[in-house]
Parts: structure tokens; C-alpha cells; sequence
């Protein structure tokens, strides 16, 4: 009885391509007596995608960052122009094209998602819904650090993208190509608005 239930489950797992240890099942008897697996059986690994299941949320979780992002940048850019905000004639030149796209969105996120964001959370575990604190602090200091060398609203618009960059972070399993992309998109749109 229990062989042919072993079997069964091998079979079950090979099908849905999932990981099961054997070790941990107990197996009733008709008895009803808990039975294990004897100890001179070798344990059973299934490696063949058995991370499938685990990556799937993470792929539909970055889906909705992206698709999140698609709408967020444009209509943030729109913000920022009828409130008189636009980066300028400047931006559109190809060394600032450069340093928008492309080293601004990798230098920053590295900064503040892997190093102060990452710091952050090991030390702080309050959130607020959706919002940890980490990410807040984060992007408080994101605004003020832009806030240098920009007027206030525009530092008040920064931090908006900048708990949305922090928030994909977290729900992407802290993978920094989601807010480098993201951060990129918010910078392209926001060019793209600037230099018609």
C-alpha cells in the first residue's frame, strides 16, 4: 500500500514539477498507524523545474510593476509639465540624455535600494499597508538630496516615483532591475514631455 502510494506521488510530482520530500509526509496505513519512510530508502530530490511554482507570483508580480510603471510615468510626466516643471531644452543634449537614462537610474537605485533601502529594512520592520518605513525614510532623503539642487515642488515630485520605486523593489523580491527600469521609463517620459 505504501509503494504503490509512493509511487503515485512520484508520479504527481513529476507531473506538476514541484518539490517533494518524501521525509516530511507521513503516510496513513489502513491501520491508521502513522507510517515513515524506512531509513534505508534513499531520499527523493526532484530538481526539474521544481522552482516553478515559486517563480510564477514573482513573474506576475513583476508583470503588474511594469504595467504599473507603463501608466505612472507618463501621466507623472504630465504632472510635472502643467505644473510648470519640465527638465529643458538642456536634456534633450546626448550627454544628458547619458546621464538621464542610463547612469542616473543604475548610480541611484544602487545607492538607495541596495545599499540605504536594504540597511533600512534588516533594522526596521514597521509598515504602514503597503508602505514600510525603510521606504518612506528612503524616499524622504531622495526628495531632500534632489531638493539640493531643485526647487520644492519639484523635490514633492520627486518622492512620489521615488515610494513607488521603493515599493517595487519590495514586491519585486528585491530585484534592483525593477526599479533601474522603472526609474529609467520615469526619466525617458519625463524627456520626452520636456523636449517637444
Amino acid at each position: 500500500m505504501q509503494r504503490i502510494l509512493r509511487s503515485s506521488l512520484d508520479l504527481v510530482a513529476r507531473r506538476h514539477a514541484f518539490a517533494l520530500d518524501l521525509d516530511r509526509i507521513n503516510i496513513l496505513s489502513k491501520a491508521g498507524k502513522r507510517m515513515r519512510r524506512p531509513e534505508h530508502e534513499p531520499k527523493r530530490h526532484y530538481h526539474a523545474q521544481s522552482m516553478t511554482p515559486l517563480i510564477e507570483p514573482l513573474r506576475r508580480r513583476l508583470f503588474a510593476a511594469y504595467g504599473l510603471a507603463c501608466v505612472c510615468g507618463p501621466v507623472g510626466a504630465w504632472l510635472a509639465l502643467q505644473v510648470g516643471i519640465g527638465l529643458g531644452a538642456t536634456a534633450c543634449t546626448p550627454p544628458a540624455l547619458l546621464t538621464l537614462l542610463l547612469i542616473a537610474p543604475i548610480a541611484e537605485e544602487t545607492v538607495f535600494r541596495l545599499g540605504l533601502h536594504h540597511w533600512l529594512l534588516t533594522r526596521i520592520q514597521t509598515h504602514w499597508g503597503a508602505l514600510s518605513l525603510a521606504n518612506v525614510l528612503v524616499a524622504l532623503l531622495f526628495a531632500a538630496l534632489h531638493a539640493l539642487h531643485q526647487d520644492s515642488i519639484r523635490m514633492l515630485l520627486t518622492a512620489a516615483p521615488a515610494l513607488l520605486l521603493g515599493w517595487l523593489w519590495e514586491r519585486s523580491g528585491r530585484r534592483l532591475q525593477v526599479p533601474i527600469v522603472v526609474h529609467a521609463w520615469f526619466n525617458l517620459c519625463l524627456v520626452l514631455a520636456s523636449c517637444r
